[in-house]
């Protein structure tokens, strides 16, 4: 008997183990099991394939009720109905599933209609307007909202959970960007094309459509520079060519928009070709006694010197404009050399009003004393002292003469008389 009770004992261990991991399985496979009805679970789940041959990533939609990014949202169903609901984007819901907005170009899942709905990173990583949401409707079954977009011609797309699971793929394909989106008429815009891992860049060719109305470009590179000559919204794509055959095409994921440059107005247009005559122009010019001295914007001024008094009248300077001087933009043509302004004639002294003798006021009309600088008739004495002085001796050509030949006479008689006169002799 003892030796059967130690052989039943680990028997008994051994189904009572068996019975064990039963109890704990069986419960678990009556979960995943959906109802033979064919309802929707309690808990809706998201399903995330990542594309790449590793474990998909599961999380019930419960663990984002919590989240701050909860939006409320109104939303255009296919149907062309409205409904408000409460949801969290597609950018949210992946960036809480720890997926890098540069590990995927496109997002995909079946919509409805049993066709392929494919989500751009550009859609799901925008801030603005409307947003793609993942929301639970009163029953509790998940959703998937694509709006639509300008970029493409697609409506809205639906997507809705299977079995209460709501499946999403991420694919890494080419991807299509531009720097800067937003341009001036002929400013460059930089479009690259990023490649997924695994493709060679050096195996592949690409065709470039700028939908500017040129024809298409088709070379090896990965990035290209254009400028856009009108203004509007272009959608450039790139096609992309596999041992010469188009493998896939990127669609116009981008768009870029061209306005006008900016026009400078034609008040400061003024401004600036005035201040350039300002500085071409600016030399002042100085009186010889009937003038003034210039300044300001170059001309000189002018004088008017009177024969009664000489007074002279000067230009008073032009005040220089306050304020800041506009930055002046320099004429295309440089302007013309102004001439010099011509020097004004004097005026003609005043005729003297008085009793005049050959010439000379010797007093005037009415009694007033003789102007300053007027004319006068000097006295006799001074005259003739003046007439002395101005005028060398007046001595006659004949008194000349008779002094020339008593001059040469002497002269003679002197060298005469060194032969004659005993004193002269040694």
């Amino acid at each position: 008997m003892r030796r059967s009770d130690h052989r039943i004992r680990p028997l008994r261990l051994a189904l009572a183990f068996v019975a064990l991991l039963l109890a704990v399985a069986l419960p678990a496979h009556a979960q995943e099991t959906p109802p033979p009805d064919g309802s929707q679970p309690v808990a809706p789940t998201i399903t995330l394939d990542l594309g790449d041959g590793s474990q998909p990533r599961t999380r019930p939609f419960s663990d984002f009720d919590s989240r701050r990014d909860v939006v409320q949202q109104q939303i255009l169903l296919p149907d062309g109905s409205t409904k408000t609901v409460d949801g969290i984007t597609l950018r949210s819901l992946l960036a809480h599933m720890r997926i890098g907005s540069r590990s995927y170009t496109t997002v995909t899942t079946t919509r409805d209609d049993g066709g392929e709905m494919d989500i751009l990173a550009p859609q799901i990583l925008q801030e603005s307007g409307e947003q793609i949401v993942v929301f639970a409707d009163e029953q509790g079954i998940l959703h998937l909202l694509r709006p639509q977009t300008d970029v493409d011609a697609r409506g809205t797309e639906l997507a809705t959970a299977v079995d209460g699971v709501l499946r999403l793929t991420l694919r890494a394909t080419a991807r299509l960007t531009a720097s800067p989106p937003q341009v001036r008429v002929n400013q460059l815009v930089q479009f690259t094309v990023t490649l997924p891992p695994g493709l060679d860049a050096a195996a592949v060719e690409f065709e470039w459509d700028f939908n500017n109305g040129e024809p298409p470009v088709r070379n090896r590179k990965t990035t290209m520079s254009k400028s856009f000559k009108n203004v509007g919204a272009y959608n450039p794509s790139v096609t992309i060519y596999i041992g010469g055959v188009a493998d896939r095409e990127l669609p116009p994921s981008v768009e870029v928009s061209v306005s006008e440059p900016p026009r400078v107005s034609g008040r400061r247009n003024r401004d600036a070709r005035e201040s350039g005559n300002r500085r071409d122009d600016a030399s002042g010019g100085s009186g010889d006694g009937t003038r003034g001295t210039g300044s300001g914007t170059g001309t000189g001024g002018s004088g008017t010197g009177g024969g009664a008094g000489g007074s002279v009248t000067t230009t008073p300077p032009v005040a220089a404009p306050t304020g800041p001087t506009p930055a002046a933009t320099p004429p295309a043509t440089p302007p013309p050399a102004q001439p010099r302004p011509q020097p004004r004639a004097r005026a003609p002294p005043p005729e003297p009003a008085g009793e005049t003798v050959d010439g000379y006021l010797l007093a005037s009309a009415d009694g007033a004393p003789l102007p300053a600088g007027g004319a006068q008739r000097e006295s006799p004495d001074k005259v003739v002292s003046e007439a002395d002085a101005a005028t060398p001796l007046d001595i006659p050509a004949v008194v000349w003469v008779l002094g020339g030949l008593a001059a040469l006479v002497m002269l003679g008689w002197a060298l005469e008389s060194r032969t004659t006169l005993p004193y002269f002799k040694p």
